[in-house]
């Protein structure tokens, strides 16, 4: 996904203007782990903002190595990775966005609710077989919900950060 995300122009151009906005830079703190699929699928474009945009950076955290980092998010009633917050030149917050554009949680809700029978199954079951087999379909979800990305969705990512960015909240 790292090398098909992109960003348009105007986005590009409207970023910029927020980092002018912002004193000149917009720092990007990202809170997440290695198995989230959510990560998985939006910091392709994150990334790829932060490379378009002179002015923009950022760094990522594994929730498991900063306790104190996660325990602060978790103080906020932020329980959902990844969780990027951002912040002015001056390292002032800016505001926070957590895990996936609301467009791709009516899809996995969608998804989920055509699943529901054979999800609760599958775990009721609890045999090796029956897990290795619920281990699969939310493996197949993860790739759903990659080409729901390509699809057009991660427009409605860049649409929320820029929306955070420029008024602090969703």
């Amino acid at each position: 996904l790292r090398k098909e995300a992109r960003i348009s122009d105007d986005d590009r151009r409207a970023f910029e203007a927020l980092v002018q906005k912002h004193g000149g830079a917009i720092h990007v703190s990202v809170m997440t782990e290695e198995r989230c699929s959510d990560s998985a699928t939006n910091l392709p474009i994150v990334e790829a903002i932060v490379k378009a945009v002179p002015g923009m950076d950022m760094k990522i955290f594994d929730m498991k190595q900063y306790d104190e980092l996660n325990a602060a998010y978790n103080a906020l009633g932020i329980d959902h990775i990844p969780v990027l917050t951002f912040f002015d030149a001056h390292w002032n917050l800016i505001g926070h966005w957590v895990e996936r554009p609301s467009a791709a949680s009516k899809n996995l809700d969608a998804w989920k609710a055509s699943h529901a029978s054979m999800i609760k199954s599958l775990e009721a079951s609890g045999t090796l077989e029956d897990k290795r087999k619920l281990r699969e379909l939310y493996r197949g979800i993860a790739d759903e919900m990659a080409a729901w990305y390509r699809g057009g969705l991660w427009s409605e990512t860049v649409r929320e950060i820029r929306t955070v960015i420029a008024d602090g909240h969703l």
